[in-house]
């Protein structure tokens, strides 16, 4: 758990130290964690979270800055995984994974959406 955490803040240091953080929003199961800490480690909020770091990307993107995201993580010992059939990505280490959504406008597309100014691409979500 102690590695899963500090790899957590790393990412999060190195995405601020880009600007990153200024166009992304934290989602999902690690949100508790950061909450918990802000607040001041009330038993109200649980530390439970998931295999799998979650970061939304807003639909348009508002994203000023070009930085090559995949880089950052190549740096934090992060593998990138294309899916064959959909080609959705993710970021693999042996101790988490990460994925970037974006929510998806009127129909939809069966593929992902690209986010050229951080390098990436996206899975579309309602």
């Amino acid at each position: 758990m102690a590695k899963e955490h500090e790899l957590f803040f790393k990412i999060l240091v190195s995405l601020d130290k880009e600007d990153v953080l200024r166009s992304i929003i934290l989602i999902g199961g690690w949100c508790p964690l950061v909450y918990k800490e802000y607040f001041g480690n009330p038993m109200e909020i649980s530390i439970q979270r998931t295999a799998d770091l979650d970061f939304l990307v807003p639909n348009p993107p508002r994203i000023d800055k070009d930085v090559d995201v995949s880089l950052i993580f190549n740096e934090l010992g992060f593998d990138r995984k294309v899916s064959l059939l959909d080609g959705y990505e993710k970021y693999v280490h042996p101790d988490l994974e990460v994925e970037f959504l974006t929510p998806e406008r009127g129909r939809g597309k069966s593929k992902p959406y690209s986010i050229d100014k951080l390098h990436i691409s996206a899975q579309g979500l309602r």
